[in-house]
């Protein structure tokens, strides 16, 4: 079976978008398939599927923007994100323009307190109470299915516990 391309963003778009990020010191790219920067665990700008830039800007900063390049609020998947507005694309290529946007930005979501993690606590997930004759161990439809794999329906089971 042949491997999906790591995105489908035209390469020179990614070009752009990278020529933006390293206009800002300790500012980095992540993600294969969609593009994005972050800080405290909040996106400050990525690129969508067809390689359009979207950039969260702080309510005035925002405003701005949006009326001096005629930009909209970004939509994903039908529905406005309101922190995120839709970048033109003469702008994207423009990173003279576009670094004082992206470190307002940025500054913006670093002043926010660290988002919470959900990373997973150490320990095991066993199941407790469940008759394993017929379920194999596991009480719930989802669970069944993936039987063997403890790994994979621990954590969303609302018949586990975590034992230390």
């Amino acid at each position: 079976m042949p491997s999906r391309p790591a995105t489908t963003i035209p390469p020179e778009r990614i070009a752009a978008y990278d020529r933006v990020i390293a206009a800002l010191p300790g500012l980095e790219r992540k993600g294969a398939t969609v593009p994005y920067t972050s800080v405290n665990g909040r996106m400050t700008s990525y690129l969508g599927e067809g390689g359009g830039l979207a950039l969260r800007l702080p309510p005035d900063e925002r405003r701005r923007f949006m009326e001096q390049y005629g930009a909209e609020l970004q939509v994903a998947y039908g529905h406005p994100q309101p922190e995120f507005v839709a970048v033109p694309d003469a702008i994207l290529e423009d990173t003279a323009a576009l670094a004082p946007w992206f470190a307002a930005g940025y500054a913006w979501m670093a002043a926010r307190p660290p988002k919470p993690t959900t990373r997973k606590a150490e320990g095991v997930v066993r199941l407790t109470g469940l008759s394993q004759r017929t379920t194999g161990g596991l009480s719930c439809d989802p669970c069944r299915g993936l039987a063997g794999n403890s790994a994979a329906w621990g954590p969303w089971c609302s018949k586990s516990r975590r034992v230390d």
